[in-house]
C-alpha cells in the first residue's frame, strides 16, 4: 500500500513538474542571478529558469551545448554554485526544470514519444551540497497503461523498482530489484561533478 501511494504522489509530482515547467520555463530571475550566467557563460541564453526562495535554477544553451547552473541566495548575495555541462544530456534538449522547495529540483527530457525520464537533486543537510538522488523512467503504453522505472542511490547502493499501472495511474504491479553495491558513484554524485553518461539508466 505504502508503495502504492509513493507511486502515484511521485506520478502526480511528474506530472505538475512537467506542466509546471513548461509553463515557467521562461521565468523571469533576479538580475544578479542573469548577472552572475552571463558572466559564467557570456555565449549561453536561458532556455529554462525558476526561483524557488533563496535558490535559482536555469538551463543554458549556446546552441550546442546545455549547461545546468544553480544559484543560492545567502545573507542577499546571489553566488552560483553549480555550472556543470555533464550533469545534462547532450543530444536531448531538456523539456522541464522544476524546483519543488529551494531545496530540491526536478529535470526533465521527452525522449520520444510518450517517453519521459525525469532526474532528481537535492541540498543535503549534512554538506551543503547538491546531490543527484536518481532518475525516473516513464513510459506510455499504445494501450494507456504505464510502465514506471525508479532508480535511486542510497546508503552506497543502486536501488532499483520497477511498476506496472494502468492508464488511471493506479498501481497494477510492482518489481523491486536486489540492491547493486555502488560506493563508486558516492563522489560523482556531487551536482558540481555529476557526469549523466555515467550514471545508470532503467533501459540498460
Amino acid at each position: 500500500m505504502k508503495k502504492t501511494v509513493r507511486c502515484l504522489c511521485f506520478v502526480l509530482l511528474l506530472l505538475m513538474t512537467m506542466a509546471w515547467g513548461m509553463a515557467a520555463a521562461t521565468e523571469a530571475l533576479p538580475a544578479e542571478v542573469e548577472a552572475l550566467l552571463r558572466a559564467a557563460l557570456p555565449s549561453h541564453i536561458i532556455s529554462h529558469a525558476q526561483q524557488c526562495g533563496n535558490t535559482a535554477a536555469a538551463v543554458v544553451s549556446d546552441g550546442q551545448t546545455q549547461t545546468l547552473c544553480v544559484a543560492e541566495q545567502n545573507n542577499g548575495i546571489w553566488q552560483l554554485v553549480v555550472c556543470n555541462p555533464n550533469a545534462l544530456r547532450q543530444d536531448t534538449p531538456v523539456t522541464s526544470l522544476y524546483l519543488d522547495t529551494d531545496e530540491v529540483l526536478f529535470w526533465s527530457y521527452h525522449s520520444y514519444d510518450a517517453v519521459y525520464d525525469t532526474y532528481n537533486a537535492y541540498r543535503s543537510q549534512s554538506d551543503h551540497q547538491w546531490h543527484v538522488g536518481g532518475m525516473m523512467q516513464s513510459e506510455t503504453h499504445d494501450n494507456g497503461n504505464i510502465t514506471e522505472a525508479h532508480l535511486s542511490h542510497n546508503s552506497g547502493r543502486l536501488h532499483y523498482t520497477t511498476y506496472f499501472c494502468d492508464e488511471n495511474e493506479n498501481v497494477l504491479s510492482a518489481r523491486q530489484y536486489t540492491p547493486v553495491p555502488a560506493a563508486w558513484l558516492e563522489e560523482q554524485l556531487l551536482l558540481t561533478a555529476y557526469d549523466d553518461s555515467r550514471f545508470p539508466k532503467p533501459n540498460q
